[in-house]
């Protein structure tokens, strides 16, 4: 019997822990979504037209958006990594980027940078996020490159964003969760083969 009681408390003790271990105050939180075969397909190049170039890109990308809970749809996006197809060289130079629920826009101007290299990209979610544990397509999207003087391609890549797929990274705390709450329902388990046993 005294066994029983000590598995009733731990039981009993381990939802609260739980409870105080992710109740915090009201502040923002960020997630990670993770683009996946973002299909890049080009479709015009005006320029050296003896030089052959791939039709298609399959790359991906990464985005956070960050919000105060209970009002996922007034965060802010933030663009991490995005592969661009390797049509040209890109270096780094920072672009003008905008990422809502809706989608994202990516602008540079050429006359911001010494390659004077330019390019206009723009992709839509479908549907649009509205929770951090959301999934999501590219449903469409669109490209504009000019080299400009950075290599020996110059000329013009124009082309559509046709596919590709939006996933949230789940976080460590998350992991931890589902680790805890496995926890609590071995023991409860555990507990009611052992007042089972006592019973009989």
């Amino acid at each position: 019997m005294r066994h029983s009681s000590r598995l009733w408390l731990i039981t009993c003790l381990l939802p609260a822990a739980l409870v105080a271990a992710y109740t915090r105050p009201s502040r923002a939180d960020t997630v990670t979504f993770q683009m996946t075969n973002v299909h890049w397909r080009n479709t015009t190049y005006i320029g050296n037209t003896s030089m052959p170039l791939a039709a298609d890109f399959f790359g991906s990308g990464q985005f956070t958006w960050t919000y105060t809970p209970g009002d996922f749809a007034a965060g802010t996006g933030a663009l991490v990594s995005l592969d661009l197809p390797p049509w040209a060289v890109y270096p780094s130079y920072p672009a003008t980027t905008i990422v809502d629920a809706n989608g994202i826009t990516s602008t540079l101007q050429g006359t911001t940078n010494v390659d004077n290299l330019t390019y206009d990209i723009a992709m839509s979610f479908s549907p649009a996020l509205t929770s951090p544990t959301q999934a999501a397509s590219i449903s469409s999207g669109s490209y504009q490159f000019a080299p400009g003087t950075y290599n020996f391609l110059s000329g013009e890549f124009d082309g559509v964003i046709s596919g590709g797929t939006i996933s949230p990274i789940p976080e460590p705390s998350t992991f931890a969760l589902l680790s805890l709450g496995s926890l609590l329902l071995s023991v409860r388990r555990l507990r009611e083969r052992t007042v089972a046993r006592f019973e009989t």
